[in-house]
């Protein structure tokens, strides 16, 4: 077990190193930009250097199924689907005329998104060695929703500050501590969670 005191001592020194020397490297890789750009008389950059990441990085416990989550509340998986990265899901509705294998009338497209973000918003981990006290949190930490209007002829494609043009009906991102990727095969059952054959 490596989780909290089972830890293994030697290993997370090792890792710390490795930590510190990755630090040491990215240090030295902008000081050679620094370096290489120079400095005028009164020591000012002779050109602005932006340092930037593709994403951020934060540790995560728990590889959430998304599918898992949706089939066991009953979501059909010939009428939506699911595709992750990291902590996000872009969840889509297979909207007649908008896919080409689309089969969801309008009606049952609003049904449906709004079936999703209950299903999203109302879960909860109540695992007590994942809540840090608390009773429950929540698994998601943002939901949001593609605008629809029936009267739109558009209908499924308009977009918000949010959704974008390719993003999902649904988009949904994960608390800190969860994440899409890193799922194990064989599936790991977290410690104090139950036995399930399609566990979330």
């Amino acid at each position: 077990a490596s989780i909290f005191e089972g830890q293994d001592a030697a290993k997370v020194s090792r890792y710390r190193t490795y930590l510190k020397a990755a630090y040491q490297a990215a240090n030295q890789a902008v000081q050679d930009f620094i370096d290489a750009v120079g400095t005028d008389e009164h020591g000012e950059l002779n050109s602005n250097i932006f340092v930037v990441s593709d994403h951020g990085f934060a540790p995560f416990h728990t590889a959430v199924s998304i599918n898992n989550l949706l089939a066991s509340n009953g979501i059909d998986p010939t009428q939506v689907r699911a595709v992750t990265s990291g902590p996000a899901a872009n969840i889509y509705i297979r909207l007649a005329g908008r896919e080409p294998d689309g089969t969801v009338s309008q009606s049952e497209y609003l049904a449906l998104q709004q079936q999703v973000v209950e299903i999203l918003k109302n879960f909860f981990d109540t695992n007590p060695l994942y809540t840090l006290g608390s009773p429950k949190v929540p698994v998601f930490d943002q939901v949001h929703t593609r605008p629809v209007d029936l009267r739109d002829p558009d209908f499924g494609r308009s977009t918000n500050a949010v959704i974008g043009q390719d993003s999902g009906d649904v988009l949904a991102l994960l608390s800190s501590g969860y994440n899409f990727d890193g799922t194990q095969n064989h599936v790991v059952i977290r410690q104090a969670d139950p036995a399930s054959t399609m566990p979330i």
